[in-house]
């Protein structure tokens, strides 16, 4: 448990070796006498403040991690969206262009140049199996 600092405070009109202690102690017989809600009414005053402010961060944490997965996920489902539109569009190669970097402009520039390479155009193949 958490005791009171042990600042006692002290009577200048008494000795030294006559001091008082006022802190507000429970004697091990009192605290053996104590019930489970006792117990844990005592300790929830004693460190409210800690348990609130532990469970304030936990909550931060974990909403800061799903808001940051949720965006990563709406990012990728309209990556995927610009990718099936450029596919039904036959603009793939502008899609390679923009998105190159990704796994899906991968994809996209191993499709395109498949299909350059089927089409006989080997200097476009070239170049999309280069970024693919």
């Amino acid at each position: 448990m958490n005791y009171p600092p042990k600042k006692k405070n002290k009577n200048p009109l008494l000795p030294d070796d006559k001091q008082i202690d006022e802190r507000n102690l429970i004697n091990l017989k009192d605290s053996a006498n104590l019930s489970f809600e006792d117990r844990v009414s005592i300790y929830w005053k004693e460190n409210k403040n800690f348990l609130i402010g532990c469970i304030l961060v936990l909550f931060l944490i974990i909403v800061g991690y799903q808001g940051m997965r949720i965006i990563k996920e709406q990012k990728e489902a309209a990556l995927q969206d610009d990718y099936a539109e450029a596919d039904a569009n036959d603009t793939l190669a502008e899609f390679v262009r923009t998105h190159s970097n990704k796994v899906l402009g991968g994809f996209a520039a191993l499709k395109t140049a498949d299909q350059a390479y089927t089409d006989k155009d080997f200097e476009t193949a070239l170049k999309f199996y280069e970024i693919a």
